[in-house]
């Protein structure tokens, strides 16, 4: 199963790195990761939005919400939007992209913009990582609510 913003099913792509596989397909970015981020193959799997899983578990709080989706990051937290209006997170700590690795990936500015309307704030960046350009790549990023 993947999470996602909606429930379902849906393409799940192998990328040559496993670490590097995704709900969504490779681009190439022209950086050296690229040869890991390839695609080699996809398989349909289930997908399900924290919302539901929540819901379905009688989950009515988390206190740490943890994300690395390889670019998938922003779908997942459009899947949790129930829990993020009732203040029923408390950090999310998530990898966030400023390069296009994957098609329709969800950018650093975009997870902000989402985050901050629904009242949480950026605590810091770790783990700032740069392709052979100097370009910032990626990074994790602690979100804490404000309530």
């Amino acid at each position: 199963m993947a999470l996602s913003d909606k429930s379902g099913t849906a393409e799940f792509h192998l990328s040559n790195w496993h670490d590097a596989s995704s709900l969504l397909k490779p681009q190439s970015t022209g950086s050296s990761a690229d040869q890991y981020t390839a695609s080699s193959k996809s398989i349909q799997v289930t997908v399900d939005t924290i919302d539901q899983v929540c819901e379905r578990e009688s989950i009515s709080h988390i206190n740490l919400l943890k994300i690395d989706a390889q670019g998938a990051e922003l779908r997942i937290l459009n899947g949790v939007e129930r829990m993020l209006r009732s203040n029923s997170v408390d950090l999310i700590y998530t990898e966030v992209v400023f390069l296009q690795f994957d098609q329709q990936a969800g950018q650093f500015d975009q997870i902000m913009k989402l985050l901050v309307e629904h009242n949480f704030r950026l605590h810091n960046l770790y783990d700032l990582t740069q392709n052979q350009h100097d370009q910032l790549a990626h990074c994790e990023a602690i979100f804490l609510n404000n309530r």
